[in-house]
């Protein structure tokens, strides 16, 4: 199968697994579709980047393109109308979901199986088929005038309403931020597979919390007053006025950012994972 993807060219993204994935499939990539205008007929890796106008000449099967399949509907519509078949876009994760169905699909778990079965017919998600009826949960997106900051109103775990904000022009263009906020929401709802807490496992009255990676913040928020103390781990300063303005009200009294990694190395577990000492309160 020959395969076009479509992507972002100024981001400089690293493609190595992508082009092992398609050497393992045995498909063959005709190159990059640059999505901006400052970056064609240049290269990544071996393959070469061609203007968008090239999805009219090139011969290829499918058009991958790089962002989650819950992105891509919305800017599908743009797509099939600057001449792409709708039954050759799909999103650069199905490449994923091929090699993970080429892996697995003799493994008799049936987990396992009831996913495959599931991905014939849908596209690769971190939900799956565990929350396909699960209701969107928030469509509205306001912005503070006052910091200029997009943010939701959510509902923390003893259903009081708190502001939570976001990066500046984080999906907040309409069909895009809606999707955007409703996964954020909906991945701790009580059939997610990303779930934190369940069965047993529960923040308690009085706990202290570490969100490490807090991004947004919305696990911590949502256990805000239940805590005694909340300690956030953030290394992207993109994200500090965000969390500044969400936790405002409890800010160094009962939580408290560290603009640091939790970690001196990247990913891994076990004895790579590194030890951080807390001050006593």
């Amino acid at each position: 199968m020959k395969l076009l993807i479509l992507t972002n060219t100024s981001m400089n993204r690293d493609y190595t697994n992508i082009f092992e994935i398609i050497d393992n499939l045995c498909h063959e990539l005709v190159g990059f579709i640059s999505l901006n205008d400052n970056k064609n007929f240049g290269k990544i890796g071996d393959y070469d980047i061609y203007p968008f106008a090239y999805t009219q000449i090139l011969n290829y099967d499918l058009a991958l393109v790089d962002c989650a399949a819950e992105f891509l509907g919305s800017i599908l519509p743009q797509l099939v109308n600057a001449g792409i078949p709708q039954n050759k876009i799909k999103s650069i994760h199905w490449l994923i979901q091929q090699i993970m169905t080429k892996k697995y699909e003799d493994f008799q778990d049936q987990d396992i199986q009831d996913t495959l079965e599931y991905w014939k017919t849908h596209d690769l998600s971190v939900f799956n088929q565990h929350l396909e009826d699960y209701p969107h949960t928030s469509d509205e997106i306001h912005i503070d005038e006052n910091c200029g900051l997009p943010y939701i109103i959510f509902k923390t775990i003893e259903d009081k309403e708190k502001r939570m904000y976001f990066k500046s022009g984080t999906g907040t263009k309409g069909t895009d931020g809606k999707i955007y906020y409703n996964d954020i929401l909906r991945e701790q709802a009580p059939s997610s597979p990303h779930l934190y807490i369940k069965g047993n496992h529960k923040v308690n009255d009085g706990d202290i919390l570490i969100d490490a990676g807090v991004c947004e913040g919305n696990f911590a928020l949502r256990y805000v007053d239940v805590c005694s103390k909340i300690y956030l781990f953030e290394m992207d300063k993109n994200w500090l006025a965000p969390l500044y303005y969400t936790f405002k009200e409890y800010w160094d009294t009962k939580v408290v950012l560290i603009p640091k990694a939790v970690a001196a190395i990247s990913g891994g577990g076990g004895d790579k994972v590194g030890r951080c000492h807390f001050p006593a309160y």
